[in-house]
């Protein structure tokens, strides 16, 4: 069938037609690249730390400075960086982001950070600077560390009374075979262990690096008695804990400073007392959730010990229990049960009040597992036990400005290391020197955001 010359040009016209419309739906698809990316380079100073700047006037603010300058003993050669600058820069390489002693060397690179860390040294001679730390100069950072958490704590929070301590203890896995103080610990780990004490805001006040192989409480009454002796003590202060920290010397630490506390209690402690007592236990129900059941019940009595200090002859035990969904064979106990004693009476607190207290505990590792993560806390890089311990001091002092960015950024409950340096301190800008000063150039949007987080600091 032949077609007629003016039904060539009508089909023609048609094909053309779809055909375009067919390119136009392709070119406009989202896999279109409308620019094409290229790399070059530029002589201007770039900087993605611009957020250091908020932590160095932090620093300044709360006089951090110049106290670390009379706790670092100043070192006998004049020449490179000064004891104290060391210091600053590591807790400065922390808030940026370092996981090791060998990230500084690439930090270095960054002219921010070069000018705010006054040319850091190398990271060999940061781990010889580690290694330099003696037992004294540890001590007096520890007892520091209370004084800024309370400082910090203080800035935000001055109208909250209640100053609530929870203490546990951590393992943190290594893998070097020759690392001091690392062994095996009760979970078979190889690791070394360290113990640690935050308030309900996430402020550390107490930390300490220790074998791998310690005992949970180990050396909790001398950090609770340093943390009290560094604090002042118009504060109500509350302290909970597990059942490792159950026992007499910790009870008497607490009493003697007046700290009010709930801590667990182990079985082979509340089993006989449970048996000894049980008439006198009033069970009632309660509708906290507890062993996977809101169908609890809940009840109290009085528990007596001998050489308690304050004059103090007994404290208090509540109980909780909840009914087992199945016996095993010759299972004779109809219920599980979980004991928690504290020093306070039923008019302070009664028991359920005393429960939900201490289930809040669980914070602590929270706060642990940020420290772990946001630090890299699960690694230490020095072979000396000592020198580590002095890196993860100065990680902690950095935690704790953190930490109060992170209360700045999200009021009360705070967030985690990872979103602090996401929304304040990975902030990219141009440096432009001249006239003394060091100025900053942002984009038109970054500068309001950038305003807005000073603003927020500062207040």
């Amino acid at each position: 069938m032949r077609l007629r010359p003016c039904e060539m040009k009508s089909l023609l016209f048609c094909f053309n037609f779809c055909r375009q419309t067919q390119i136009k739906k392709e070119t406009k698809g989202p896999l279109m690249i409308k620019n094409t990316i290229e790399f070059e380079t530029t002589r201007k100073d770039l900087t993605h730390l611009s957020g250091l700047v908020f932590f160095q006037k932090l620093v300044k603010s709360t006089s951090l400075d110049s106290i670390i300058g009379q706790i670092i003993p100043s070192k006998k050669r004049l020449r490179g960086q000064s004891n104290k600058e060391k210091f600053f820069t590591a807790l400065y390489s922390f808030i940026a982001g370092a996981d090791c002693i060998e990230d500084i060397e690439m930090l270095k690179h960054d002219p921010l950070f070069n000018e705010i860390a006054n040319k850091p040294c190398s990271a060999v001679t940061m781990e010889r600077f580690l290694k330099s730390f003696k037992l004294k100069t540890y001590e007096k950072l520890q007892n520091e560390l209370a004084r800024l958490a309370y400082r910090l704590r203080e800035k935000l929070y001055p109208d909250n009374n209640a100053l609530i301590l929870s203490m546990d203890s951590t393992p943190h896995q290594q893998y070097g075979k020759y690392m001091e103080g690392v062994d095996w610990n009760y979970k078979n780990m190889w690791c070394l262990d360290s113990q640690n004490c935050f308030d309900q805001f996430g402020f550390c006040y107490g930390w300490h690096l220790r074998e791998g192989n310690t005992y949970s409480a180990n050396g909790a009454v001398e950090m609770l008695t340093r943390i009290f002796n560094n604090i002042p003590k118009n504060k109500d202060v509350f302290f909970r804990a597990d059942s490792a920290y159950g026992n007499k010397g910790i009870y008497n630490s607490l009493l003697t400073n007046r700290a009010h506390f709930a801590i667990c209690l182990k079985e082979n402690v509340w089993k006989p007392l449970l048996r000894d007592y049980e008439s006198k236990v009033k069970w009632k129900k309660t509708d906290i959730y507890f062993f996977d059941s809101n169908k609890c019940e809940i009840g109290s009595c009085l528990y007596p010990l001998k050489d308690l200090a304050m004059g103090r002859t007994f404290l208090r035990v509540v109980f909780i229990r909840a009914k087992k969904k199945r016996l095993g064979p010759g299972d004779k106990e109809y219920y599980h049960h979980y004991a928690v004693v504290t020093d306070m009476s039923d008019k302070q607190m009664n028991d359920e009040r005393v429960i939900k207290f201490y289930k809040k505990r669980a914070n602590v590792e929270n706060q642990i597992k940020d420290l772990k993560n946001g630090m890299d806390f699960k690694h230490f890089p020095c072979q000396k036990l000592n020198a580590n311990r002095a890196w993860g001091m100065i990680a902690i002092y950095a935690y704790n400005l953190m930490r109060f960015g992170a209360h700045k950024l999200h009021r009360k409950k705070g967030c985690f290391l990872k979103t602090v340096r996401r929304e304040m301190i990975f902030i990219a800008s141009e440096i432009r020197k001249g006239q003394r000063k060091i100025k900053l150039r942002f984009t038109n949007h970054m500068y309001q955001e950038v305003e807005r987080l000073e603003i927020m600091m500062t207040s």
